[in-house]
């Protein structure tokens, strides 16, 4: 489950606060599906794109096998947001050439 809790604990800003299980399952709680549904990567900001690929994608703990081996549901939503970050990089490019 370390895998999921780190995917998700990254996900969940806390003011740089350590995030605990429970503030996790409450953020989930809370419209957490139709956030993810209602998501368009060309409304992600840089700042946002930056943060999340430094200090959660290029990371040595997110490793999307391993997360699907602890949970398929949190594999699938790690490969979803590292897609999501990749085509919200390409509109970045692209958009200038339009």
């Amino acid at each position: 489950m370390k895998p999921v809790y780190h995917m998700v604990s990254k996900t969940v800003p806390v003011k740089g606060k350590p995030v605990e299980w429970s503030t996790i399952r409450g953020f989930m709680q809370n419209n957490f599906i139709k956030q993810v549904v209602e998501l368009k990567a060309d409304d992600i900001p840089e700042k946002v794109k930056t943060y999340v690929l430094s200090e959660f994608l290029n990371t040595p703990e997110f490793d999307i096998d391993l997360i699907t081996k602890a949970s398929s549901a949190a594999g699938a939503l790690a490969s979803w947001a590292k897609s999501q970050l990749s085509y919200a990089d390409i509109l970045t490019k692209v958009t200038p050439m339009r």
